[in-house]
């Protein structure tokens, strides 16, 4: 259930979007969810400055790039709204990572990407307990027994970068169709029931369970 202050700022949300100030609309928002209330008046001027700031350039970048050609947005226009998306969700599986470095959580919270649908990843969000205090990996390993288990394959030939872009030699880049914030490690879930999991230092192993 939202608390009278989550209730007050999805108010505060569709006011705004609906008075035509999506930027406003998107930085209360943003406001409600991250910024501390211990956050002072200066401070806070300071973030909405550098939220204006971050949408304005992605704004204009897009406006100038974007184009058109028949009516239709060009190639290279397109390829720079995916890298933005792309970048952006990024982004927020990042700040889920922080979070759950942070703070302990007694469910599962899960960003779906590209219309991900819980029921698109089958089992696997059943296999994962926040209450167990198992990692990740003991809890996959236990729930996968009828198909092997946790194995990871690819030592040292999967890459994963800050985008949390999966890629092997060979083969075309595999984009996260969604994350999920695990205490102190990041699961990832790909097509072709690729799962990553990743530590906070960095490392990660990378299993296939389908």
């Amino acid at each position: 259930m939202k608390s009278e202050k989550e209730m007050l700022a999805d108010q505060q949300y569709e006011d705004l979007d609906a008075r035509g100030l999506p930027i406003e609309a998107g930085w209360v928002s943003y406001c409600s969810d991250r910024v501390s209330e211990k956050a002072s008046a200066p401070q806070r001027d300071d973030m909405r400055e550098a939220f204006f700031a971050g949408a304005s350039y992605t704004i204009a970048r897009l406006m100038a790039e974007v184009g058109m050609d028949n009516g239709q947005p060009t190639k290279a226009g397109l390829k720079l709204a995916k890298a933005i998306n792309r970048e952006l969700e990024a982004f927020t599986l990042l700040l889920m990572a922080d979070d759950a470095a942070s703070r302990d959580i007694t469910v599962l919270e899960v960003a779906m990407f590209d219309g991900t649908k819980a029921e698109d990843l089958g089992l696997l969000l059943t296999w994962l307990n926040p209450n167990d205090p198992r990692p990740a990996r003991e809890q996959f390993d236990e729930n996968y027994q009828h198909g092997g288990g946790w194995r990871p394959f690819g030592e040292g030939q999967w890459t994963l970068g800050m985008d949390c872009l999966l890629t092997y030699p060979g083969d075309p880049p595999y984009k996260p169709i969604a994350g999920i914030k695990f205490r102190k490690e990041m699961v990832l879930f790909y097509r072709h029931s690729l799962v990553a999991i990743r530590q906070l230092d960095g490392t990660f192993e990378v299993a296939r369970m389908d």
